[in-house]
């Protein structure tokens, strides 16, 4: 699971994720596993929603490239196209950073955010 929190020109996003990874060597890809969610205070997202009825839900996020050692981790999503950097901690399936992310907003455009994000093994 990850989660993360973005701030930027007085708009505030966060978000939850789950992806199932799939991982040879240090590369890695991933596919998110059921809708995620992400608001937002100050923006208008323009995000792919699975659910209309409920505007913070999203689906399709995908982990387009990524690179783990056992104490760095560096990925890519491609919805948020975002970029993330962190450390791992192998002993308690852990991992943190920071991120970037370039959110599509309403009526037409995207907001780059920077934030923190947080990951757990399940």
């Amino acid at each position: 699971m990850f989660d993360t929190k973005h701030a930027e020109s007085g708009a505030t996003c966060t978000g939850t994720m789950t992806f199932t990874i799939s991982q040879t060597a240090q590369t890695f890809v991933g596919v998110q596993r059921g809708p995620g969610a992400i608001s937002c205070a100050g923006l208008a997202l323009a995000l792919i929603r699975p659910n209309s009825s409920d505007s913070t839900e999203f689906d399709n996020e995908r982990i387009g490239t990524g690179l783990a050692d056992q104490t760095d981790i560096v990925f890519t999503l491609n919805t948020l196209n975002g970029t993330n950097n962190g450390t791992v901690n192998a002993k308690n399936g852990t991992m943190s950073g920071t991120s970037i992310w370039r959110i599509p907003v309403l009526p037409r455009g995207t907001v780059a955010m920077s934030g923190t994000f947080t990951g757990v093994r399940q």
